[in-house]
């Protein structure tokens, strides 16, 4: 059932790329039709002044010619967009004016489907070597990911271990109901307000002095992350037999060894799943760090959809990015998943 749902949704992303390559070019078409007809209807509601030819509106023609009218001889040229000229000396045989299409190469809405996904592609990632802003948005995106969820894992699990401690001792000392209380307060907090505005606390009030975008958007969803890693983690210790706890210690291990050791190491197996699934939320939450003017991935499509003015393939292109990603690691999580459950069997 969750691979046809896997499916369907490649599927359904494909058909809105396709048809997001599609539109600019009908749109482009209809509005050249359009704007053909208006100039069609203004030719035909001129008054054609078909005896007005006199020698002050005549040119120079060559011996045995007749004279040209000047006016009739101009021809409205064709404009930048690909709008067809309107050739005032060309008539039918009704004597309406005709409406000349001249073809332009530059016109998007007159190529087939390959040409203008070609001609897309080339505007968005090639022409002014725009594929280096997607290449440096995607790799300051994975650097943002990666530090994040590290910096979260740590805090997660010395919060985890301190949450836990608190509930195994039967009297805890003052010390450790001092950090069990900051980290409830903490966790609270972080968990209770949006990540955009722990984004711009960061920015505008911690390190309001500096300019690297990309270590304040790391500070910033690392202490967001720690929040939720420091749950997943207290609950993957929590599901471990305390049996286990209580072998190391009696081995003569200390409380911080036998945790790190030999029951943070059982839990992970367990939370593996929930870490990895906070890596890919992670992942797509850093696309809000162009806010306070980090240039991650989403910043960068939306700079080139400014630059082009065309916000289908470039911003279709950025959805597809972190779509392939996103799979990847979900392939990754669980090549580790079976490789954790064969250990078990083992």
């Amino acid at each position: 059932m969750i691979e046809m749902l896997k499916k369907f949704s490649v599927l359904l992303f494909s058909l809105v790329l396709l048809t997001g390559l599609i539109c600019p070019c009908l749109a482009q078409e209809q509005t050249a039709d359009i704007v053909s007809v208006q100039a069609a209807q203004d030719v035909e509601a001129a008054p054609a002044d078909a005896e007005g030819i006199t020698a002050d509106n005549a040119v120079g023609a060559p011996d045995g010619e007749a004279p040209v009218d000047a006016e009739k001889e101009a021809v409205q040229e064709e404009t930048s967009s690909g709008i067809p000229a309107v050739k005032k000396n060309e008539v039918t045989s009704s004597g309406i004016p005709a409406v000349v299409k001249t073809e332009n190469k530059d016109t998007v809405g007159e190529r087939n489907l390959i040409e203008s996904f070609m001609y897309n592609f080339e505007k968005t990632f090639i022409r002014d070597s725009r594929w280096k802003l997607f290449l440096e948005g995607f790799g300051n995106t994975l650097l943002i990911a990666l530090c994040s969820t590290l910096l979260g894992v740590l805090i997660g699990m010395v919060i985890a271990v301190v949450k836990v401690l608190h509930a195994q001792m039967d009297r805890p000392n003052i010390l450790v109901n001092i950090f069990n209380f900051i980290f409830n307060i903490y966790t609270t907090v972080i968990r209770g307000t949006p990540a955009v505005v722990q984004l711009f606390i960061a920015y505008y009030i911690i390190f309001k002095n500096t300019d690297n975008y990309v270590l304040v958007s790391i500070f910033a969803f690392g202490i967001n992350s720690g929040a939720y890693v420091s749950e997943i983690v207290r609950g993957g210790i929590l599901s471990i037999d305390r049996g286990q706890l209580e072998a190391g210690r009696s081995l003569g291990l200390s409380y911080i060894t036998t945790m790190m050791f030999v029951v943070i190491p059982q839990a992970v197996k367990n939370i593996l799943p929930s870490l990895g699934n906070e890596f890919i939320l992670l992942l797509k939450d850093t696309s809000i760090a162009g806010y306070i003017g980090t240039l991650e991935l989403t910043k960068a499509g939306n700079i080139v959809r400014s630059r082009t003015f065309e916000p289908y393939f470039s911003l279709l292109s950025v959805a597809a990015i972190y779509l392939v990603c996103v799979i990847l690691l979900e392939q990754l999580i669980k090549y580790f998943e079976r490789r954790m459950s064969k250990s078990d069997r083992h």
